[in-house]
């Protein structure tokens, strides 16, 4: 969700077939979060120790955003719409500049003050002209780096990489924090990812995978890694979204050992849930998605770090939910629904500009908000709150129980006047600073507020 993705400083109508025969798959990566995870707090001066983290570099003062070109365009539109988010929300004043206006043959010279790097070599060119220095390899389909090598989109680095001094072989760089993922833009929330305090973090589709610190060594940086995070055996099953404009798949895995009999109900839950998200956000190409089904919120907990009911990783194109009330219209459908947008709307009209409108969307999808629906929102909310108090920053400080039904309730209004398209043409990536051009734009005239 998005209330969580500002966290550096800061979630089956039946086809009438019988499912195919469950094929057991190993996740990539395995073993348990160590209680002692290398962390930055270690002591800055402690000999051959790299100990800025992510929370210490933003204090240094104010951060250049420097964001990837290489990529498609759609990848591109992904990496500054993180970056658009990140810095209405909590850097208002930073500036942001693309990665062709570093000289990396320059040195540190080269290089804008407090520097934040979003996109990996395939996607940043500056990171592409180090290629060779980095102290880790990555790839579209490649994370190598100490002990761990993960193959496949939806791997996750945030880490500080430590300063390299010039030589005659190479220019060097200034240290620099980066946000970067394997996959086709691979930074799609990434923000949502709960880090700061350590200089080196890992994910994958279930979340925090491992933290570390930089060691050096003869000046060059070598990670070191704590023990991995558990990850689970899963049985998987293909299976099509009915109802959908275009064939939409879905991967549904359940933990090994389970019954996957167990989990039907869930499954047809499950799959009107995404067909609701597909109608009401007309795609028309729909991207894959994979579900990960937990028998309860403690084991969901272990596994993902995140003890909710559900959440959406849009970088793995993934929801992990738990196995609650399934009932036709209930929470375990709506609860899809709402999830299933984050990731739908992330992969085809990249990120919002607002955390409004990435929960607003979500929330008119599904149609209610903890149980209630828009229309009992609308007289249980004593008073409708300004638009204005409602971006940028201001959403994090209200209340979720205030901020998501006020969100909701301004998408369904900002349909029902201009239409989903000038919606997602105008409102959904503009950006605090830029909201007014945007409503005009779209033609919202009407104080939908009030």
């Amino acid at each position: 969700m998005i209330r969580r993705a500002i966290a550096c400083s800061l979630a089956l109508s039946c086809t009438g077939e019988a499912p195919s025969p469950p094929v057991a798959r190993a996740s990539s990566a395995s073993a348990a979060i160590s209680a002692s995870a290398a962390s930055s707090a270690a002591s800055a001066e402690t000999p051959g120790l790299a100990a800025l983290t992510p929370n210490t570099f933003l204090a240094r003062g104010t951060p250049t955003f420097v964001v990837g070109t290489l990529g498609s365009e759609r990848a591109r539109r992904q990496l500054r719409g993180q970056v658009e988010l990140l810095r209405s929300t909590l850097f208002p004043a930073a500036p942001i500049v693309d990665d062709t206006s570093i000289d990396t043959k320059r040195g540190a010279a080269g290089w804008p003050p407090n520097p934040v790097l979003y996109g990996g070599p395939q996607q940043n060119a500056a990171l592409a002209g180090l290629e060779a220095e980095l102290p880790f390899t990555m790839q579209t389909e490649l994370l190598s780096i100490g002990s761990i090598r993960l193959e496949g989109p939806g791997a996750r680095l945030i880490t500080v990489v430590p300063a390299r001094e010039g030589s005659s072989a190479d220019a060097g760089y200034p240290a620099f924090l980066l946000y970067a993922g394997t996959g086709e833009a691979g930074v799609a929330e990434i923000n949502g990812v709960p880090h700061g305090k350590d200089a080196i973090l890992i994910a994958d589709v279930f979340g925090p995978l491992t933290t570390g610190m930089w060691l050096l060594d003869d000046s060059t940086p070598k990670a070191s890694l704590a023990q991995q995070g558990e990850r689970p055996t899963v049985i998987a099953i293909e299976d099509e979204v009915p109802g959908a404009t275009a064939k939409a798949t879905v991967e549904l895995n359940v933990l090994s050992g389970a019954s996957f009999a167990e989990a039907l109900p869930y499954r047809e839950a499950l799959l009107r849930g995404l067909s609701t998200s597909l109608k009401k956000l007309a795609v028309q190409e729909p991207t894959h998605v994979a579900v990960y089904l937990y028998p309860d919120a403690a084991t969901k907990q272990r596994l993902t770090q995140n003890g909710g009911n559900g959440h959406a990783v849009p970088s793995s194109q993934a929801l992990h939910v738990v196995m609650f009330d399934p009932k036709v219209g209930g929470p375990l459908e709506r609860l899809t629904a709402h999830e299933a947008t984050h990731v739908y709307a992330s992969q085809l009209w990249g990120p919002p500009g607002t955390a409004l409108l990435g929960e607003g969307l979500a929330v008119w999808v599904s149609g209610q908000y903890g149980g209630s629906t828009l229309r009992e929102w609308k007289s249980k909310l004593p008073k409708r709150a300004p638009i204005e108090s409602l971006l940028g920053r201001r959403f994090l400080q209200l209340p979720e129980g205030e901020s998501y039904p006020h969100a909701g309730l301004f998408v369904a209004a900002a349909v029902d006047e201009i239409g989903l398209d000038k919606v997602r043409a105008h409102l959904y990536g503009a950006t605090p600073d830029g909201w007014s051009k945007a409503c005009a734009a779209a033609g919202l005239v009407k104080g939908l507020a009030d």
